[in-house]
């Protein structure tokens, strides 16, 4: 997470500042996700993590059933927390938003078709988001500490046993909080560059090389 650190001479940016770390902004994690119609182990979807106590992850929890599995939203900082969870259905897309609105009610929220369904139990205020320029992992990822009364057996610690298996795509992360209007006219459509973007693939274009005309 550092401007041009990579590609120096294709960024527009070469000063090394963080671009996804979230600081003192709210955030939505916006993007469609297709879980099989098969049993699942917990399983990592997005996450931006320094240690266990510090990070933003979603997550998917263990699931017997072929329907349907729970998606887990924990923000951690220290011994600060937020924490969210809601089933989804299985065998179809899902467009979910897990979002952090910081300056409005500071809870962690989980939107699925542009509908509210779940919400943390409190509010908090976190100082600052920032994770040490620790990478953003998609598809991957570390245990992280969990509100013990929302997991089976009362466990702290979500530890994920397998990479994902699942289908993401148009994953969107924003540095503000995304309205219900803007989620769902945008759910099935292409979305421009602008201020609050800071990342965004789109997992679907074509592969090969392209001659600029």
């Amino acid at each position: 997470d550092s401007a041009g650190y990579q590609f120096p001479f294709f960024s527009s940016r070469r000063d090394g500042s963080t671009v996804i770390d979230f600081g003192e902004k709210p955030i939505t994690l916006e993007y469609q996700l297709y879980v099989p119609e098969d049993l699942n182990d917990n399983q990592v979807i997005i996450q931006k993590r320094f240690d266990n106590s510090n990070g933003i992850t979603v997550a998917l929890s263990s699931s017997d059933s072929s329907g349907g599995c729970d998606l887990l939203f924990s923000i951690c900082s220290g011994s600060s927390y937020l924490f969210a969870s809601s089933s989804i259905v299985k065998g179809q897309f899902n467009h979910i938003a897990n979002v952090y609105d910081r300056g409005a009610e500071n809870k962690a929220k989980i939107y699925i078709g542009s509908e509210l369904v779940a919400s943390s139990s409190h509010s908090q205020i976190f100082h600052s988001l920032n994770f040490n320029r620790e990478a953003l992992l998609i598809g991957s990822g570390s245990s992280f500490s969990v509100d013990s009364r929302m997991m089976p057996g009362g466990k702290p610690l979500f530890t994920p046993r397998q990479t994902l298996s699942a289908s993401i795509d148009e994953l969107r992360i924003f540095h503000a909080e995304r309205s219900q209007l803007d989620l769902k006219k945008y759910e099935k459509k292409t979305i421009y560059a602008e201020d609050d973007l800071k990342l965004y693939f789109k997992f679907n274009e074509a592969t090969g090389s392209y001659k600029p005309r």
